[in-house]
């Protein structure tokens, strides 16, 4: 499938919430920024571990709640494979996937906001978590980006 509306990559998908920057993470679990399902049809987390301190864990799965504020549920699916330092995992990609579709079918109607949930155990973890948004119902997607993206330059 193609870009019907656009022609720049920037224009389709942006940064749909305010993700969680690279920086030493101590053991526990951070969240996202929440994403707006009507905004966006389709929602990709891309974790980044980083540098992994010895015996270091990470793991990542998607949240889901009916309101901005509410009470959030785990959504059935997104749990990654445990990166891990030992398993040579540091310094790693991985995309997390959650279609709006998709998820009103797992979990019903009303679900429209949506968290990454990452929890680093053991040793501290150097990572990130950026969050992007994608196929909205009022191209170009880019209006709807979220205010920590500051900058796009298209060349």
């Amino acid at each position: 499938m193609g870009f019907p509306w656009t022609e720049q990559i920037t224009q389709s998908l942006t940064i749909a919430a305010n993700g969680l920057h690279a920086v030493s993470q101590s053991a526990g679990t951070v969240l996202t920024s929440a994403v707006d399902l009507k905004k966006f049809r389709k929602v990709v987390f891309l974790i980044d571990s980083g540098s992994m301190g010895t015996s270091a864990t990470l793991d990542f799965h998607v949240v889901a709640a009916t309101t901005s504020g509410g009470s959030y549920t785990t959504v059935t699916g997104t749990a990654i494979t445990e990166l891990t330092q030992a398993g040579s995992n540091g310094n790693s990609y991985v995309f997390v996937e959650v279609s709006a579709d998709h998820l009103q079918n797992l979990l019903g109607n009303g679900y429209e906001f949506l968290k990454g949930s990452l929890t680093i155990a053991t040793a501290a973890c150097v990572c990130s978590v950026t969050v992007l948004g994608a196929l909205n119902d009022h191209e170009p997607t880019s209006n709807q980006a979220d205010a920590s993206l500051v900058q796009t330059i298209v060349l």
